[in-house]
């Protein structure tokens, strides 16, 4: 039996008389008013249901908007929110508090409570490099780390970044962000009041997805995906990212992007002194896709490795987000799950 509705018509405040006080008892009837519309009364709903369920939430970050993915039941299920104007810029959350109040009231409007955030930070303001020779371990020492970092060839401070490894075939991918950028994003989901279970990067863990999708493909694995107005080339080999390159495409002909790309494959192949086909990954929209369609060289047995999603979550109500999922955002959401299982 449900008491709320039963003692939520009025409420009675019953002054008790004190010692001496002659008068009569004073009864103040309020309006009506629900419990449930109490903040006091709220919070302890909330509350209790974070402690009856947990609730795994993958959080995707760009530029952009805010992409929360969760559970319902049975069916995987998403809903986005567009960032306010500047509020993210090369990566870095410049307006805190209104990021965090855009996600804490998006899982709010859709009653997801129990929330244990896993964020994949965005594409920019993060960046990867392939180590050989060295365990995975290398950089837990702060001296090793730094020592290792400054020959690294990127634009992080050795000792105001945060660098994690990751074992890749026979090599380690280094990847490293500056602290202040990942304690802003901490911050966002702080003062969100949620907490915050796992920390990635949106390309890395795309890139291992891919991987997972592609296993049974022998040959060497060209991966290309938007990068704002630009495109962004990875070259893969057993698994590692020997190559990543950005292609410009503002004020150029596709045929000539084309080329460029063409030219850099083939400067590859040839360093590596490799002949093997190559296996193509779009990560565009359908229609752009087609325009890469000539980079795929039948001749020499060359393939492309899209395959549909066995993982498709549903997006939540009539406003989950003006834009559907992007292949890029949906790769790297999927390897979340990939990896946890």
């Amino acid at each position: 039996m449900n008491l709320l509705p039963a003692i939520a018509h009025k409420i009675c405040l019953v002054f008790l008389p004190r010692s001496g006080y002659t008068g009569s008892t004073q009864c103040v009837l309020l309006s009506p008013l629900f419990l449930a519309e109490i903040p006091q009364v709220q919070a302890f709903q909330t509350g209790l249901k974070r402690l009856l369920g947990v609730r795994r939430v993958l959080a995707l970050a760009t530029e952009r908007r805010l992409i929360c993915c969760w559970q319902h039941k049975s069916l995987w299920c998403w809903r986005s929110v567009d960032w306010p104007p500047d509020a993210c810029r090369d990566g870095m959350p410049m307006q805190r508090e209104a990021m965090s109040e855009a996600l804490e009231e998006l899982l709010f409007d859709s009653d997801v409570v129990g929330a244990r955030l896993e964020l994949l930070l965005p594409v920019d303001g993060v960046y990867w490099r392939v180590l050989e020779g060295v365990s995975a371990d290398v950089f837990d020492s702060d001296a090793s780390s730094a020592a290792l970092s400054n020959g690294l060839d990127w634009p992080l401070d050795p000792l105001e970044s945060y660098v994690t490894a990751t074992p890749c075939a026979d090599a380690v991918v280094a990847v490293g962000v500056r602290r202040t950028m990942l304690q802003a994003w901490i911050d966002v989901v702080e003062q969100a009041d949620l907490p915050l279970q796992r920390v990635d990067w949106l390309v890395s863990c795309a890139q291992r997805c891919l991987h997972h999708l592609s296993s049974e493909w022998t040959g060497g694995v060209a991966w290309l995906f938007p990068h704002g107005s630009a495109v962004r080339l990875v070259l893969i080999h057993d698994g590692v990212p020997e190559v990543d390159q950005t292609f410009a495409r503002d004020g150029i002909e596709p045929e000539a992007l084309i080329s460029e790309i063409r030219r850099s494959v083939s400067a590859w192949q040839t360093l590596m002194n490799r002949s093997v086909p190559l296996g193509w990954w779009l990560s565009f929209p359908e229609s752009h896709n087609q325009m890469f369609m000539p980079l795929i060289d039948a001749a020499r047995q060359d393939c492309l490795l899209n395959q549909p999603f066995a993982w498709n979550p549903a997006p939540w109500g009539e406003d989950s987000g003006d834009d559907p999922l992007e292949p890029l955002e949906q790769l790297a959401l999927f390897g979340m799950l990939v990896e946890s299982h």
